[in-house]
């Protein structure tokens, strides 16, 4: 997700807007939420992911433990979407002038069959994200 840097000063918890749906099959599915309540659920939803990713890091790089192959399965049921859906909605907001080169290359690193050109097999191993990965990202991701 693209870097927020507010122009003024935001308050630390966005109020909720009632008519605003978080996740909609409907296209725009954020149209009624305010740029605050999106930027807020960002900051909220990168915090997630790097807790996440930390917490299934080795702490001794030669060490591996056997839930860490459950990372991607993990992040891919909770997150995944969530965080592909707000990063659309927040380049769609900010546009053209929001991407940021270092933001995509870690986009690319956590999704890398994105990379791929239209059409081309995606191997199931191709589709595993990393923690590592995703700890990178989430900081740039959150502002």
């Amino acid at each position: 997700m693209p870097s927020l840097q507010p122009q003024e000063p935001v308050l630390s918890k966005a109020e909720p807007n009632p008519n605003c749906s978080r996740l909609g099959l409907e296209p725009g599915p954020y149209k009624d939420c305010s740029h605050e309540q999106v930027g807020q659920w960002a900051i909220e939803e990168a915090d997630k992911i790097e807790k996440m990713a930390i917490e299934h890091m080795p702490n001794d790089a030669k060490m591996i433990r056997p839930q860490d192959g459950f990372f991607s399965n993990d992040f891919k049921a909770c997150c995944a979407q969530d965080v592909k859906d707000l990063r659309a909605e927040i380049l769609r907001r900010l546009g053209p002038p929001a991407k940021n080169p270092e933001e995509e290359e870690h986009w690319n690193m956590v999704f890398r069959e994105q990379m791929l050109p239209p059409g081309s097999p995606i191997f199931p191993h191709f589709t595993n994200i990393e923690p590592f990965s995703v700890k990178l990202y989430a900081p740039i991701s959150g502002g």
